[in-house]
């Protein structure tokens, strides 16, 4: 189990900052005493071959945030109770070769903003992911010039949202390549 908590007092700025190759995280639970209002507990920045698993994430504002990583895998990870309609369980901007299996994404009160929020991604595949109670459980949303590339699920449920998937691109935004098989999606 998580015998080690990472709890922080911060409103915001990141707990944990990776960058480089070869690291992994594991067996961790991360939480705050205030109500968090901008950052990650974990921030992927230019990282690669990186592995986070078996870790738990409760009163996040962003629970993992990736920018610009490549061969990152997120596996048997919990999330609950992300800060009001602005949480995220998992931002990406950027990076590829993105694999997440095996989560589990919950709110009890307010539901949290994004299960998973995607404004850039060479790709991503998800596999057995539950994320249940967000106003959107997957967001798709590249700004002005942004590519979502591929988003592949199987096997996954985005349940009892406002909005099980958001698909938006704005602007020059693009959404190139989705696939969900075995999925489920509901309000």
């Amino acid at each position: 189990g998580m015998s080690s908590v990472i709890s922080t007092s911060a409103t915001e700025g990141n707990v944990v900052t990776l960058s480089g190759e070869g690291q992994r995280v594991t067996g961790l639970k991360f939480t705050a005493s205030v109500t968090r209002t901008a950052d990650a507990f974990i921030a992927c920045s230019s990282s690669n071959n990186t592995l986070i698993d078996w870790c738990k994430f409760t009163a996040y504002y962003r629970g993992i945030s990736l920018a610009d990583s490549i061969v990152i895998d997120l596996h048997n990870l919990e999330f609950r109770d992300g800060v009001g309609t602005n949480g995220i369980g998992i931002y990406i901007d950027g990076g590829f070769a993105l694999s997440f299996q095996s989560l589990l994404m919950d709110a009890s009160g307010t539901q949290p903003g994004s299960g998973i929020y995607i404004i850039e991604v060479g790709d991503v595949v998800l596999h057995d992911c539950n994320i249940i109670h967000h106003t959107s459980g997957v967001a798709i949303v590249p700004g002005s010039g942004q590519v979502v590339a591929a988003v592949y699920a199987t096997d996954c449920f985005f349940d009892t949202a406002s909005r099980g998937m958001l698909i938006y691109p704005s602007s020059t935004g693009a959404v190139v390549r989705c696939k969900f098989e075995g999925c489920w999606f509901s309000s």
